[in-house]
């Protein structure tokens, strides 16, 4: 009996189907399972081509009492300090973070071809008395600090990476003392002299065993700070209404990073009903040690970099454009990032070239190269 066109059609999508879920299988194949949780509604993000999004010159309204980081009510003068924190085992066990879900914009970056990523936080709508454990400044955390021209502190910058790092134009001195960022007063070390002014602004926890147990008040440095210096060159974030929702198909409920190291896999699950993407590290949930709460934030962005490497080092450049991953009320939206200059802010745009809204929040912004598998898992 001859097949009829409807039966031949529905054959072929089966077929189409079944293909896809096959190679599907293939690229997971060697991706660990779903952060929280897995099931059979997941695809993976990797290795995309530019979009070359050709997006539209827009500067979003300054409103008055309105924080340009999170779009929240803020009468604060903007005067963010940046902190790195010792990531160390992804912020688990013994490196947990303090403080760190009062940050306006926390950032990740890989650090070393072995996967070691780093993570620092920009505060500015609060500025809590305790932040920590402060980490070593890094090449991810200079490009934070150049983006905000905002205060920056850190351990110390270790003598090994800069050497390695020089010869690609990469070392951390280097490249503060050519943005004329010493000159500023903005970088506060922790491992210096006592007589230094941020100094009484640091505490030594020494119930901890390891280099790395320096807590900052945020609000002590940021006193320190020449308002007149840290004003932002443009507003670089529009954010949505209360009542205005992101207009986008595609809906997801987990978001799964999958770097080189399993020890800094981590992941962000959407909770519908508070409008919020709480964060995991392996199996565990990232918690802030100051609430003993797990970190969550508004929005999530991936944005896709090239690193350099020199001797095993990594150094994101975030100065140009590229594809960028983004999350805002369960939704995915295949953006944009543009930086032009070390004078602009990174901007972010949707997939019609338009300013992207964020939700009014915080939100975290994981600098990863487009070898990063991400893992999107629907409802």
């Amino acid at each position: 009996m001859k097949e009829s066109k409807t039966q031949n059609t529905a054959k072929k999508h089966k077929y189409t189907q079944a293909i896809s879920i096959l190679l599907l299988s293939v690229l997971l194949s060697g991706i660990p399972n779903s952060i929280a949780f897995a099931d059979k509604n997941s695809i993976t993000i990797i290795d995309q081509q530019d979009r070359n999004i050709q997006y539209k010159e827009t500067t979003p309204k300054v409103n008055k009492n309105v924080s340009i980081l999170t779009g929240k009510t803020s009468k604060s003068d903007f005067q963010p300090v940046l902190v790195e924190y010792n990531n160390e085992n992804g912020g688990i066990n013994s490196s947990v973070p303090y403080g760190i879900n009062s940050a306006s914009i926390i950032y990740e970056y890989q650090t070393n071809t072995n996967g070691t990523m780093g993570l620092c936080a920009l505060f500015q709508d609060s500025t809590p008395s305790k932040v920590g454990p402060i980490g070593d400044a890094s090449v991810g955390g200079a490009m934070v600090q150049n983006d905000w021209k905002c205060g920056y502190v850190f351990q110390d910058i270790p003598k090994d990476s800069d050497e390695n790092l020089t010869e690609l134009g990469y070392s951390i001195q280097l490249w503060f003392t050519g943005q004329g960022t010493t000159k500023e007063k903005v970088l506060f070390p922790a491992n210096v002299a006592s007589f230094k002014k941020w100094k009484k602004y640091l505490h030594e926890d020494i119930t901890i065993f390891t280099a790395y147990r320096n807590y900052v008040n945020v609000s002590g440095i940021r006193s320190l700070l020449n308002e007149s210096k840290n004003k932002p060159a443009a507003v670089p974030f529009a954010f949505l209404g209360k009542k205005e929702s992101i207009t986008a198909d595609v809906d997801i409920k987990e978001v799964d990073i999958s770097g080189p190291s399993k020890t800094y896999y981590s992941g962000f699950v959407y909770d519908n009903s508070k409008k919020l993407y709480y964060r995991w590290v392996g199996k565990s949930k990232y918690i802030d040690a100051a609430s003993n709460e797990q970190l969550a934030v508004s929005n999530v962005i991936i944005q896709r970099v090239e690193y350099i490497t020199s001797n095993k080092l990594m150094a994101p450049n975030t100065i140009g454009k590229g594809n960028a991953d983004i999350f805002i009320d369960g939704k995915y939206i295949d953006g944009y990032w543009v930086r032009e200059t070390t004078d602009d802010h990174t901007r972010y745009y949707d997939s019609n070239g338009n300013l992207i809204k964020l939700r009014q929040g915080k939100t975290f912004i994981s600098l990863q190269s487009s070898q990063t598998p991400i893992i999107l898992i629907s409802w």
